[in-house]
């Protein structure tokens, strides 16, 4: 891959956000289902008594995992996401292999 900007993204938190904000844009019908995955991803995280490192991925990883959606040609349901998720999570996947930090943390975890 060629780096354009190689320090310049020192923020990948910002950078997924906004992976995110695109989500709810690409998909009007599942607009926010991936933060309200999220949210309930950090308080089951929370009560499990997780390290805040774990639940901090917890939130990326609910966040991101439709993420491969906005590859999609059209807008989908959550049926469609659900009937797809295989082939949804694999360019999600291919997305996001060269955000080092992020493929770190989960290898660790």
């Amino acid at each position: 891959m060629i780096e354009i900007f190689p320090d310049q993204f020192t923020n990948q938190r910002d950078l997924l956000n906004a992976l995110a904000r695109a989500m709810n844009l690409v998909s009007p019908e599942t607009s926010y289902h991936h933060e309200q995955t999220a949210y309930l991803a950090y308080h089951i995280a929370s009560a499990m008594g997780l390290s805040d490192e774990v639940k901090l991925m917890t939130i990326y990883t609910a966040l991101l995992h439709d993420v491969g959606a906005i590859g999609s040609e059209k807008p989908l349901t959550l049926d469609e996401l659900e009937r797809d998720r295989f082939r949804i999570a694999k360019l999600g996947a291919e997305m996001l292999r060269d955000i080092d930090d992020l493929n770190r943390n989960f290898q660790s975890n």
